[in-house]
């Protein structure tokens, strides 16, 4: 039975030990802590009770003799402490429930941030390194968007989309960047400028020792951390080998929601199409991504909020159904059947106003037959 008394110090110098065991893997150490309750007191089990939880003969001759690698254990515990990085552990009340929910979730995580982040409400934004600029004012919008109504957006720090999320999602709120190296050695190093922005409102995340390299093998493992972490991703582009695509097929396996956005089907970066083929639900703002998670809002408090921001770029009607009308219009593209729907009113009612609309230059129907916002 686990004791109740058992400091976090203690707790982290276990785990630590634990992983540095030779043949130890992640899903050992989780059968351990979901069979016990608690990895402490492991080394003082017998050989018949450790083989029980599943190691094997070697492994459990190797927790009985302690053979943990103690220099290892000690340079974490002195670099952790140094540079004011928490290690987040199974049994810290801290430790992110959604990740709890993953096949052979991490023993442990380093973080540097604000670790409430961890069970926050989240999304991932994920897309190519290389991508279009237009993809990048979308990312940075609908980052912001979303965590201007209280979503934390979660991304994986790399080239192209994933910082352009990271800097939309701070700039109104929170955001998480998942490592594919340790918090130490940092990767790409041109996104070393950016670690002070994220640290205002966010938190960084990454199962590898602190100064573990970016090594390829890495950055797969890091992908199932920022599905793990989400409610859902949204993919923004991606080419046929992506590493986001192998993101959404882990959140696919951890029952993630995925969201996508198209591209032109000539595009490099045109994988997205294939998402939504695939059952993806295609997104054109941030009400696409709130839609799917409103039960999580007790009222639409949240929609107002976005709505206030973006009464910036709203002109001054002097006819409240025209206000109504442009303010839905100027955050995402609408056919009339779904105008209808957000307003709660028959075509019949707003037909001629979405016709005076035109004429002034507020907004234009396009050959999709959807209205845009001309601003």
């Amino acid at each position: 039975m686990p004791d109740n008394n058992i400091d976090k110090e203690s707790l982290i110098y276990d785990y630590l030990a634990l992983k540095s065991v030779k043949g130890m893997t992640d899903a050992l150490i989780y059968n351990l802590y979901i069979n016990r309750n608690t990895i402490s007191g492991v080394s003082a089990l017998t050989f018949e009770e450790l083989e029980s939880y599943g190691l094997s003969p070697t492994i459990a001759k190797r927790i009985i003799t302690s053979e943990y690698d103690k220099k290892f254990i000690d340079r974490e515990l002195e670099l952790s402490a140094k540079h004011k990085v928490d290690i987040i552990t199974l049994e810290d009340d801290n430790y992110p429930k959604l990740l709890k929910e993953i096949s052979s979730p991490l023993p442990y995580l380093y973080c540097k941030g604000d670790v409430s982040l961890l069970n926050a409400t989240t999304v991932g934004i994920v897309g190519a390194r290389k991508c279009s600029r237009i993809s990048e004012e979308f990312t940075r919008k609908i980052s912001a968007d979303l965590a201007s109504i209280g979503f934390t957006v979660v991304s994986g720090f790399a080239l192209g989309i994933d910082i352009v999320a990271h800097l939309g999602a701070v700039s109104r709120g929170s955001t998480i960047a998942v490592l594919g190296s340790g918090y130490l050695n940092m990767y790409p190093k041109q996104h070393i400028k950016y670690i002070d922005t994220v640290l205002e409102n966010g938190l960084f995340v990454t199962e590898f020792s602190l100064e573990e390299p970016p090594l390829a093998t890495n950055f797969p493992r890091r992908n199932r951390i920022i599905s793990g972490l989400s409610l859902g991703i949204a993919v923004i582009e991606a080419s046929p080998r992506s590493g986001s695509l192998i993101t959404c097929r882990f959140a696919v396996e951890q029952n993630r929601e995925v969201f996508a956005v198209p591209n032109f089907p000539s595009a490099f970066n045109s994988a997205t199409n294939k998402l939504i083929k695939e059952g993806a639900k295609l997104i054109e703002n941030y009400l696409d991504i709130l839609e799917e998670f409103k039960y999580l809002f007790v009222d639409d408090s949240c929609v107002k909020k976005s709505d206030i921001i973006d009464n910036n770029d709203i002109p001054v009607f002097n006819n409240a159904l025209k206000h109504s009308i442009y303010k839905v219009i100027i955050l995402g593209a609408h056919d009339i059947d779904s105008l209808c729907l957000r307003l709660n009113m028959q075509v019949i009612d707003i037909l001629s106003t979405l016709t005076e609309l035109e004429i002034e230059g507020y907004i234009y129907k396009d050959k999709d037959h959807k209205y845009y916002s001309c601003i």
